[in-house]
């Protein structure tokens, strides 16, 4: 379900209408939902579901999505994103990264945080939720309960990033890949105090003070040279999948959409990955 408004914030009225919706998805079951306190989460009375707030100001402490769970899907939500721009610049070399992350839509956003949110690992939530007491056994070492830095460590690492990403990300934002966790950390997602609704949408982007950068470099050329004529280039590939995607959303199949968006995203990491050139050092220091 996706529904929005001015200040996209999460209102009493679309969250009531979701808890019905899901109310009717769990027809048969019995479900204990646990949601954060806010302002905009009322109580509800439902058939299927039961509803409990956690306690207020706790969120840090005792909400599992907040043990690590986000941070991990945010990881690979902006590894999409920058491998998006990556790519785009060469096929539409006219424009800059600026340009193209201007031009990424909603529903972009909506297939890299869906596509994020399924590569969690499972260890992960399972720790995330058992370190706030979420667990199946009792007695669980405290080894055990640890969040991201056990479960992902191996592939969430700084170093594991093609240096394309964080180039890019210095680029257009201005910090560090591992600092875009954090970009906007800070931003309501609702009216904590239910005041201020006529702000305009404007001002409240501006809180966020995010620092972009407007001047980007050219991107090194590296497309791959195909060793026969009749083999079709990853550039042109991704334009093929573009288009398919398109006929899949034009034609409502969830499970078709589902997999071309997989095998954009495999092509994408193949070609940073293998084929990337190292950058040098002295690049960096080169004058522009």
């Amino acid at each position: 379900m996706y529904k929005s408004n001015k200040k996209a914030w999460m209102t009493g009225e679309i969250f009531e209408e979701w808890l019905h919706w899901f109310d009717r998805q769990m027809k048969g079951r019995k479900v204990l939902l646990f949601v954060d306190n806010a302002p905009s989460h009322p109580q509800v009375n439902l058939k299927n579901v039961s509803v409990k707030f956690l306690p207020a100001n706790t969120t840090s402490l005792c909400q599992p999505m907040d043990q690590g769970i986000i941070q991990a899907m945010k990881l690979k939500y902006r590894k999409k994103q920058l491998q998006y721009v990556i790519s785009q610049m060469e096929l539409k070399q006219g424009k800059s990264g600026f340009d193209l992350l201007k031009d990424i839509s909603v529903l972009d956003a909506i297939y890299w945080v869906a596509r994020a949110f399924k590569e969690v690992e499972i260890s992960t939530i399972v720790k995330c939720f058992a370190k706030c007491g979420f667990q199946l056994n009792s007695v669980e070492s405290e080894s055990e309960c640890t969040v991201l830095n056990d479960s992902e460590s191996d592939e969430e690492e700084d170093d594991n990033y093609p240096i394309a990403l964080h180039v890019m990300a210095r680029q257009l934002f201005d910090c560090d890949f591992m600092e875009l966790l954090n970009i906007d950390k800070e931003f309501k997602t609702c009216d904590s105090e239910m005041k201020d609704w006529d702000r305009p949408a404007t001002e409240l982007l501006s809180e966020m003070k995010e620092q972009v950068s407007d001047e980007t470099s050219d991107c090194e050329d590296d497309q791959l040279q195909e060793q026969e004529d009749n083999v079709c280039s990853t550039n042109e590939c991704l334009e093929m999948i573009e288009k398919l995607k398109k006929y899949a959303v034009a034609h409502g199949n969830e499970n078709l959409l589902g997999t071309f968006v997989d095998a954009e995203d495999i092509i994408t990491s193949q070609k940073l990955v293998g084929n990337t050139k190292q950058s040098k050092i002295s690049d960096f220091f080169a004058k522009r």
